[in-house]
């Protein structure tokens, strides 16, 4: 049986300005859990199963936007970028500036899913501070001044996490599907034989 599998890269967002660790880090958690089997190298590989299709994702996790910019020459493509701030954070919002989104869009001539992730830090991690909150309101704003496809809020990581990743992976197997359908068929078919090699069905 050949190993078809779909690949996907993604770039993932988030500074450590003021000390403050934006919580990009949960996604990678999430992922580790969540994978068939995955390499944490300079970019992460993560082999998971969604809808019994096998996807290959390579996350490229950087700081900045310019930093995905310097990088170019090793990332070549990206499928998905995911913006990623604390919500306790105030400053953080200001740090997606649309002159530089739109250099990323035209450097990388980039034609995909576009994710802008308030994450409750705090929440996540049970812990109080006295700094300002970002409203969904001022995420929402953000997302559509830099024309954002998709905007979430992350306050409990299993649920908000799951849903993110259910929206965004949904898209790329519908134009997988129906760009290839032959190719879909035996990826299917792999995905159910990983399956039954991990005697687990893994979801997200």
């Amino acid at each position: 049986m050949k190993k078809i599998s779909y690949t996907l890269n993604l770039g993932l967002v988030g500074s450590y300005k003021s000390g403050e660790d934006s919580g990009k880090g949960i996604f990678i958690d999430f992922l580790k859990d969540k994978a068939v089997e995955y390499n944490l190298d300079d970019y992460h590989e993560f082999l998971i199963i969604f809808n019994q299709i096998p996807i290959r994702m390579k996350i490229f996790p950087v700081e900045d936007i310019n930093e995905l910019i310097l990088n170019y020459d090793k990332i070549k493509k990206l499928d998905i970028i995911v913006l990623t701030l604390n919500m306790h954070e105030f400053n953080s919002i200001n740090e997606y500036e649309k002159q530089s989104f739109e250099e990323f869009e035209k450097y990388y001539k980039f034609r995909g899913s576009s994710i802008l992730v308030g994450i409750d830090v705090e929440k996540i991690y049970r812990s109080t501070s006295k700094n300002s909150r970002i409203s969904y309101f001022d995420l929402i704003k953000k997302a559509k001044e830099l024309n954002i496809l998709y905007c979430f809020e992350i306050q409990n990581k299993n649920r908000d996490l799951s849903e993110l990743y259910n929206r965004v992976l949904d898209d790329f197997i519908f134009k997988f599907q129906f760009s290839s359908p032959e190719l879909f068929n035996q990826a299917k078919s792999y995905g159910k034989e990983l399956s039954i090699k991990k005697k687990i069905i893994y979801k997200l």
